[in-house]
């Protein structure tokens, strides 16, 4: 129908167009084509942080890599992954950008959703940072569709130095790229995977050095501060031992005068009952009962009430008094 002046048909109309080419991805996973940039690729679970990339853009929850490189179960899609801390890299979860909504991330500058139709995000290797292919253009573009990548000097996110890219042409990693594209990461990765691990374990050394003297200065300061509260333990001894021996020393010698006291009071009461060669006053209740039992023993005594004195007889003659 057409042609009479009555309609005028469309493009859609007149040409038909070829049926939608069905994928072996899309009858995996039906309309989830993001699937790759919201699960491990691993586990097939959903991606947390932190997340980790290896050098042909794959993204894994660290954990999980993590734990099937260790009990070496790691399928052949992976063998890659031989030594963990330099055949893996970890996102810059300070700089990532998450979105909730989509379990997935952003680009931190242009705020595009990674999905499989902005599918042209990039991961530093040096730094850690993803940012998409649009941000880099826009900033670092000018001069071709790819001058963005010899234009880039420094992450546009961290602002950190980028490495040497002839050193090691695997500076930057595009994230789950097609076919040929993770064809040519694996190539470059088998070329220079030695050279990558020298320059990863370079960079590495500085932070264990200075971890090294940061924990020797911490040990010293701990040292120091055990040693000051040891010697603070010991003076603190010193001083109770001190104080404990000069306590004991003051209580002996108050012993010591309390038994010269003593000893001076105890003269002294001998001396006031024998200096005037008096008998005690014992001693004469003793004589007086003895002289009241008997007269033998009374006749040896006279009394002398004028002098108050006591004159005894001796047996074999003679006198004497007191």
């Amino acid at each position: 129908m057409g042609g009479d002046g009555g309609s005028i048909p469309g493009r859609r109309d007149l040409v038909k167009e070829p049926g939608k080419v069905v994928t072996a991805e899309d009858v995996t996973y039906g309309a989830s084509k993001d699937w790759k940039w919201t699960h491990c690729s691993i586990s097939n679970n959903k991606l947390e942080m932190p997340i980790v990339c290896d050098y042909f853009g794959n993204l894994f929850n660290k954990e999980v890599v993590l734990t099937h490189w260790y009990h070496k179960t790691l399928t052949s899609e992976f063998k890659h992954i031989e030594k963990f801390k330099y055949d893996v890299i970890a996102i810059n979860k300070d700089t990532l950008k998450w979105n909730t909504e989509h379990n997935t991330f952003e680009c931190p500058i242009t705020s595009i959703v990674a999905n499989h139709k902005n599918h042209n995000f990039y991961l530093i290797r040096k730094c850690g940072c993803v940012m998409s292919q649009k941000a880099l253009s826009m900033l670092c573009g000018g001069g071709g569709e790819d001058a963005w990548m010899a234009n880039l000097q420094k992450c546009i996110i961290c602002g950190r130095d980028i490495e040497n890219k002839t050193e090691n042409p695997l500076w930057i990693i595009p994230l789950n790229p097609s076919g040929s594209e993770k064809a040519r990461l694996s190539e470059l990765w088998n070329q220079h995977k030695d050279k990558i691990r020298a320059i990863i374990k370079q960079e590495k050394q500085p932070i264990k050095r200075a971890n090294k003297n940061s924990s020797h200065n911490d040990d010293n300061e701990d040292k120091n501060e055990n040693d000051s509260k040891e010697k603070e333990k010991n003076d603190a001894n010193d001083n109770s031992n001190q104080s404990k021996k000069s306590e004991k020393q003051n209580k002996s010698k108050l012993k010591q005068q309390l038994k010269a006291e003593l000893l001076r009071q105890k003269l002294e009461i001998n001396k006031s009952a024998f200096g005037k060669r008096k008998f005690p006053e014992t001693i004469d209740r003793a004589i007086e009962n003895k002289k009241k039992k008997s007269k033998v023993f009374a006749s040896l005594f006279t009394d002398n009430q004028d002098n108050n004195t006591t004159t005894y007889h001796f047996s074999g003659g003679g006198s004497g008094g007191l």
